[in-house]
């Protein structure tokens, strides 16, 4: 990547950047998409493919958006695994920050040229006893020692060719599918393991000499100890008819007895203190 499409491409992430910073708007969501799919991409392709001749243009073109999806996954798995909120904030610093880095580093350690061109100071093909195909004269005319150095040379370079064109994609698709495969176990385990807090009651029975009822009223999931819930009877007025304070067990567990008016129908909420909205709510219906 020359300095000028670095430099240009620089100024395009930030162009990109207070796009998305600007909340949903159009220039948001297009600066979105080419933070997502293109210059991240670009930026990491900068660094790994110094030079012009190591990719084709298709190769390229297929490579830069491949490597933008795979900065946002492993990103995002990076991000999640040291407990930040995955947010729009979170992405924009993914996606800019990589895209910097590989750009900044195109801009100051410029791509190679061709290898075929001949280095500034040195001879011309000419002068090097080569004769290269004109339109009268389609015939190439390479000395033997050239050609021998040329095949010298493309043995050297094999190694280092594979590693680029063959390793380092397939390096990169083990490291996300084994991250996506990490991130999704884990997470399901933690998904599992999570403690749901409930409220039900036992239908009620019968009413007594003064019209009341039973009902037995049971909280789960609760902190081990906690006393941060209580339990609010409201009738079908909105009045408030009782409260209990709700103390957990070791097991996180609050069972207990209340007498409800029969005639009427009530609804019991857990509430956290502070809080004016019921967490849970069940509503035991009248008797009649």
């Amino acid at each position: 990547m020359s300095r000028k499409l670095a430099f240009s491409l620089i100024a395009l992430a930030c162009v990109a950047a207070l796009g998305v910073m600007t909340g949903p708007s159009p220039l948001g969501v297009v600066g979105g998409l080419v933070l997502a799919f293109g210059l991240p991409g670009a930026g990491l392709t900068a660094i790994l493919f110094r030079a012009r001749t190591t990719l084709t243009a298709s190769e390229r073109f297929t490579l830069v958006p491949a490597l933008s999806l795979a900065t946002l996954v492993l990103g995002g798995m990076v991000a999640w695994a040291a407990g930040l909120t995955l947010s729009r904030n979170t992405w924009l610093a993914v996606s800019f920050g990589v895209a910097m880095v590989g750009l900044l580093a195109a801009l100051v350690w410029p791509a190679t040229g061709d290898p075929a061109a001949p280095a500034p100071g040195a001879p011309a093909a000419q002068d090097r006893g080569v004769r290269l195909p004109t339109n009268s004269d389609p015939t190439l005319v390479l000395p033997v020692d050239l050609d021998r150095k040329g095949a010298t040379a493309e043995e050297e370079k094999g190694i280092g060719h594979r590693l680029t064109r063959v390793v380092l994609p397939l390096a990169l698709v083990v490291a996300l599918l084994g991250g996506a495969s990490w991130l999704s176990l884990t997470s399901s385990q933690n998904t599992h393991n999570v403690e749901v807090i409930s409220l039900s009651a036992v239908p009620p029975g019968p009413r007594n000499a003064a019209g009341d009822r039973i009902v037995r009223v049971s909280a789960a999931g609760l902190p081990a100890g906690s006393t941060t819930f209580s339990i609010v009877v409201i009738d079908q007025a909105g009045i408030e008819n009782a409260r209990r304070q709700v103390t957990a067990g070791d097991d996180g567990t609050w069972t207990a007895d209340l007498t409800l008016p029969g005639d009427e129908r009530m609804t019991v909420g857990l509430y956290r203190h502070g809080e004016t909205a019921p967490f849970r709510t069940v509503i035991i219906a009248n008797a009649n």
